[in-house]
């Protein structure tokens, strides 16, 4: 399991991408915090929910990477 925290902007999709990404997000007074399967919480990043390219995740959340540089 990892956790990360995120800047969420809308808060209407957050049953929809836990329900979609097998994730639990919380939302907090900055944002939110994401906890779940590194890949699953991948998925949701790059997903039309919160919008993230590849590029974006890696320079974001490195600690989502491996030491390969891939998820």
């Amino acid at each position: 399991m990892v956790s990360i925290d995120i800047d969420i902007t809308d808060d209407e999709y957050v049953t929809q991408a836990m329900d979609k990404f097998n994730i639990n997000i919380e939302l907090t007074q900055h944002g939110a915090r994401v906890t779940g399967l590194r890949d699953d919480i991948m998925g949701y990043l790059r997903s039309d929910l919160h919008g993230l390219d590849y590029t974006d995740v890696e320079g974001l959340f490195p600690e989502l990477m491996d030491n390969s540089g891939y998820y």
